[in-house]
């Protein structure tokens, strides 16, 4: 996906002239040029600590294009193919199939996670994810400069904060507080990966 877990994004030259942040997407994990993958990111970064009042770890592998690891107290083993635009595997003892189209100003994933449908429409020219998932709407407001993303999902709230120099991202999510450290990855990292979070 792309943030800090994913690679940067080659803009478009229309697109490179007014780059923010979100339209860069510049850790965006899912669509990476690979002329930056040793230059500009290591090839991996993890997310650890706990979220939905259980510890999680994963780690994002660029070069394999994975995320493993166990949150919620389950192993997760999701692969992502490039070429076929899917994002399938496990999670939460259930099937993740998912695919995703791309554009440098826009991400949309759709399909089924831990049982749930889920849609995930994140514009990064808007600073918005709006979507499903489980039959609820889903809305988010993001910055990815400031670090925060609040809004709606799952028929709660969602109100995040990322300390940039430290990696700690912290709030509520689920209706639970988030206690998480992000290493080598971005908060555009952890949209992309939301579908993983939601419960």
């Amino acid at each position: 996906m792309k943030l800090s877990l994913a690679l940067l994004i080659a803009l478009l030259p229309s697109a490179a002239s007014a780059a923010t942040p979100e339209s860069m997407a510049s850790s965006a994990y899912l669509k990476a040029a690979p002329a930056f993958r040793m230059d500009r990111l290591p090839w991996r970064g993890t997310i650890t600590g706990a979220v939905n009042g259980v510890a999680a770890g994963l780690g994002y592998d660029r070069r394999a294009w994975t995320i493993k690891g166990a949150v919620d107290g389950s192993q997760v083993d999701i692969a992502i193919d490039q070429d076929a635009k899917t994002i399938k595997g496990m999670a939460g003892m259930s099937p993740v199939d998912l695919s995703f189209t791309w554009t440098p100003e826009e991400m949309v994933i759709r399909g089924t996670s831990r049982q749930m449908p889920i849609k995930l429409d994140i514009n990064w020219s808007a600073r918005s994810v709006d979507g499903y998932a489980d039959g609820y709407p889903l809305h988010l407001d993001f910055n990815l400069q400031d670090g925060t993303a609040k809004g709606y999902a799952d028929a709660y709230p969602v109100d995040l904060s990322l300390d940039a120099p430290s990696g700690h991202l912290t709030g509520a999510l689920n209706g639970m507080p988030v206690d998480l450290t992000l290493v080598d990855l971005d908060l555009s990292d952890f949209l992309q990966s939301f579908y993983l979070y939601l419960r």
